[in-house]
């Protein structure tokens, strides 16, 4: 894959602009690693190149909160190529 940026300083060097984007949208942070939290996801980029995107914690706390028991299952959106685990 071809990218714009060579380097990470090069990629930081275009975003040096983000005081007008906090100036807008309010304080940001920036993360790197392999592992990240976003909008309830754990993101892990695996050192086999696969991601895997989890919302455990985040679906008990909506379980948790919901005001009604919840007593059946209900069927997924998500299409046959994605693969799901207990993680």
């Amino acid at each position: 894959m071809k990218s714009d940026f060579p380097n990470l300083q090069g990629l930081c060097q275009t975003l040096a602009p983000i005081d007008k984007i906090e100036e807008k949208f309010g304080k940001m942070t920036v993360t790197r690693g392999k592992s990240h939290d976003f909008l309830g996801m754990n993101i892990d980029f695996l050192e086999d190149k696969t991601v895997t995107v989890g919302m455990k914690e985040h679906i008990k706390g909506a379980i948790a909160d919901f005001p009604e028991d919840i007593i059946k299952n209900a069927a997924t959106a998500a299409c046959s190529q994605v693969s799901f685990s207990n993680i």
